[in-house]
C-alpha cells in the first residue's frame, strides 16, 4: 500500500494526539453493558487490552528521532521527549532508516502503574535510568501510522495494526513488545473480565475502517475505553489471594459462610452446612 505524506516532517513532531472515548459518569453500568453488547454483535469492531502506562509516540526521520509524550512541557512549549531516558531506543531508531516512521505505543512499567512510570519519567536523565536498575520500563505498541515513509494516517486501523508485528520483529528488543487485536465478539465480556480478575487495567474498542483523526476525541461509535470501575464507597479492592495456612476441620460449620457446590463449582455464602453433610 502506497501513501503520500500529507504531513512535513516537523509536523510528525507538532501532531496532537487522538483522543479516545470514554464513557462519562452519567452512564450507568446497564447503559455501557449494553452499548458494548450492540459492538460485540455488529461484526465491525476490534479490542486490544490497554495497559497502565503513559502514551508514547516514536518519531523517526532522516533529520531526528524522538519518543514524546502526551503532555506539552511547560518550559519548552512542546511535546516532552524520554529517548534518553528508556533502554530501548537504541534499537528503535536503528530499525527504521528508509523514511519517516511514526510509532505509538504506551510506555509500561512491569508491575506498576501510570504514576510509577510518571514517577520516572520526570527524573531527569541519569536519575531516570538509576531507577530502572532493577525493573526498566517496556513499550507495548499499539499503533503505527506511518512506516519507511508510508504515510498510514488515514488508513483503517485493522490495516494500520497489521504492520504492529513486522515492527517489533524489525526493533528486536525484549523491552518492546506489540499489543494484540482482537475481533470482536460476544467472547469480550468474558475475556474483559479475565483481564480485571487479574489486575489489568481494561481495553480499547475499534470500530474497523476508522483512520487516526489528531486533536480529535472519536465518537461513541468510534472507539470506547472499558475499564474496571471501583465505588467511591469501596475502601479497599483484592489484587491476589494467599493460599490457605491451615485445612478447615469442620468446627463450627453451623455458622460458616463460604461453600462450593461441588457439582457446577459454584461458589456461595450463607448457612449451607445442611447440604453439606
Amino acid at each position: 500500500m502506497e501513501g503520500k505524506n500529507n504531513l512535513t516532517n516537523e509536523r510528525w513532531f507538532t501532531m496532537e494526539p487522538m483522543r479516545y472515548w470514554a464513557p462519562p459518569a452519567s452512564m450507568n453500568k446497564e447503559l455501557r453493558r449494553a452499548h458494548l453488547e450492540e459492538m460485540a454483535s455488529s461484526g465491525n469492531y476490534l479490542w486490544s487490552e490497554k495497559f497502565d502506562g503513559n502514551f508514547t509516540r516514536a518519531v523517526i526521520t532522516h533529520d531526528r528521532a524522538a519518543l514524546q509524550t502526551r503532555g506539552i512541557s511547560k518550559v519548552t512549549g512542546t511535546y516532552s521527549e524520554l529517548q534518553d531516558k528508556v533502554f530501548f531506543w537504541n534499537d528503535v531508531v536503528k530499525a527504521f532508516n528508509q523514511g519517516d516512521t511514526v510509532i505509538l505505543g504506551e510506555l509500561y512499567l512491569p508491575g506498576g502503574i501510570d504514576k510509577d512510570v510518571g514517577a520516572i519519567a520526570r527524573c531527569l536523565t541519569k536519575k531516570a535510568l538509576e531507577r530502572q536498575k532493577s525493573i526498566k520500563l517496556e513499550w507495548r505498541i499499539f499503533d503505527v501510522l506511518a512506516l519507511d515513509g508510508m504515510d498510514m494516517i488515514n488508513s483503517p486501523i485493522e490495516e494500520r495494526v497489521a504492520y504492529i508485528p513486522e515492527v517489533v520483529r524489525r526493533i528486536n528488543n525484549p523491552l518492546v513488545q506489540g499489543i494484540t487485536y482482537h475481533e470482536m465478539t460476544m467472547n469480550f465480556f468474558d475475556e474483559i473480565n479475565d483481564i480485571f480478575s487479574r489486575g489489568g487495567e481494561g481495553a480499547v474498542c475499534y470500530k474497523k475502517g476508522v483512520p487516526y483523526t489528531p486533536g480529535k476525541r472519536s465518537s461513541a461509535w468510534t472507539t470506547m475505553k472499558v475499564k474496571q470501575e471501583i465505588s467511591s464507597d469501596i475502601d479497599c479492592f483484592i489484587t491476589g489471594v494467599e493460599p490457605a495456612t491451615r485445612l478447615y476441620t469442620g468446627k463450627d460449620m453451623g455458622t460458616w459462610p463460604f461453600w462450593e457446590n461441588i457439582r457446577p463449582k459454584e461458589k456461595l455464602c450463607g448457612k449451607y452446612f445442611m447440604d453439606y453433610q
